[in-house]
């Protein structure tokens, strides 16, 4: 069964997601997109977006560190291939055997670690297979209609504002006896693009033949994250926060929250067990 939801995204903050980087200019990430006019003309244009998989990057972290912490145990006590597995994906081992399947531990997998079965990861020399899509953000313009179905009279364009910063050298000065030390410290400018905050976003997730528990895993997910829901770079300067204009299933969540807790033992014994694959 396919459930996709769709919803909006709104930035708080000026949101940060760098594309690509001229000298010490840095450029909003783009995509290519085919637009058609009033008057019948079509074209192609560049359009900022924000990939689905930066914002699923994040939220796999958060589901990992909740699932953690509903079973008590601190992510360092992991090893590093666990942690891995958990956290960034996963690492395929080499000598995998042409990508054949063993469904028997995919299917134990998906039972014990449910996060993992929503997300997918990479654990020895298997791939398990995500259940769950994360769409693109796509501002909301008068050029994006096609995408989002969305009318409006805001033009893409004036949405990107672009900042300028100063980077200090602050290494130590390595002049003895000079009277004004500073000045062998160098300062550089640079700029970078943003996308304006109040800019609202079209956005959908996609859940893939999940059952109870994967729908409750994600939706604490959701719930998790919407505590302090920060999205692209420069977080600490200021940038990224975002408001996830969902309604949050909260019964799923708690059922899913309520069954790692009651399974502690079980999923924590099958935990060490990944530690001698991953």
């Amino acid at each position: 069964m396919i459930e996709k939801i769709e919803g909006r995204i709104t930035a708080v903050e000026p949101i940060s997601h760098i594309g690509e980087t001229r000298s010490i200019d840095s450029k909003f990430n783009r995509e290519k997109m085919m637009i058609s006019s009033k008057a019948g003309i079509t074209k192609v244009i560049e359009v900022p977006i924000i990939s689905g998989n930066s914002l699923r990057g994040v939220l796999r972290r958060r589901a990992g560190y909740k699932f953690l912490e509903l079973l008590e145990i601190k992510k360092e006590t992991l090893t590093e291939g666990l942690q891995h597995a958990l956290f960034s994906g996963g690492i395929l081992k080499k000598g995998a055997e042409g990508g054949v399947i063993d469904t028997s531990f995919v299917s134990k997998v998906r039972q014990n670690v449910p996060y993992l079965s929503l997300f997918g990861t990479v654990l020895g020399q298997q791939m398990i297979q995500s259940k769950l899509d994360v769409g693109q953000l796509i501002p909301i313009s008068c050029q994006t209609k096609g995408r989002t179905g969305i009318d409006s009279d805001i033009s893409i364009y004036s949405l990107l504002d672009e900042r300028a910063a100063t980077r200090r050298d602050d290494m130590e000065d390595k002049t003895k006896g000079t009277q004004y030390p500073d000045e062998q410290k160098q300062q550089m400018r640079y700029t970078h693009e943003v996308l304006v905050a109040g800019t609202e976003f079209f956005h959908y997730f996609t859940l893939k033949s999940c059952n109870d528990i994967e729908k409750g895993t994600f939706w604490s997910t959701i719930a998790d994250f919407s505590k302090y829901p920060k999205i692209g770079g420069l977080g600490c300067r200021g940038f990224g926060m975002i408001k996830l204009n969902y309604e949050i299933q909260n019964y799923p969540a708690q059922k899913y929250e309520t069954w790692v807790v009651e399974n502690k033992e079980i999923i924590t014994k099958y935990l060490k067990e990944l530690e001698g694959i991953a």
